[in-house]
């Protein structure tokens, strides 16, 4: 984690110096720190460690994002059903406004006798005009 860091050194008025460093602290981040003094001169090294607790870093559980995936999904399929409904519903619609077959047969049948009465009246007026 050195790499991360940025380091401050300022001498003070009495020769001391103040030293300042910052990380960068991310949620994928160890949460166990440590800063090292190390001193040349006293031949000493001083070290003092942090612990950043995960409640600064909330995550997700597992068992929640699956909830909420399942509930999107379900939303979608019902959705879907809903729509399908909705199609067929139409289409029983547009079923119902067709003749039935029995009145489909009665209006062939009518015409067919038309037909024949129209060939009828066609051949007994020729008949007429041939005279």
């Amino acid at each position: 984690m050195t790499e991360k860091a940025t380091t401050k050194t300022v001498q003070g008025t009495h020769g001391l110096y103040s030293v300042s460093s910052t990380i960068e602290v991310t949620s994928d981040s160890i949460n166990i720190f440590k800063c090292l003094v190390n001193s040349t001169i006293l031949k000493r090294t001083q070290e003092s460690s942090l612990q950043i607790p995960d409640e600064f870093f909330p995550r997700m559980s597992k068992l929640f994002t699956a909830f909420i995936l399942f509930l999107f999904l379900f939303v979608g399929i019902m959705g879907a059903a809903a729509f399908y409904q909705y199609r067929k519903r139409e289409n029983m619609e547009e079923l119902r406004k067709r003749p039935t077959t029995e009145e489909y047969m009665s209006v062939l049948n009518r015409q067919e006798k038309l037909k024949l009465d129209v060939g009828e009246f066609s051949n007994s007026t020729s008949d007429w005009t041939s005279e």
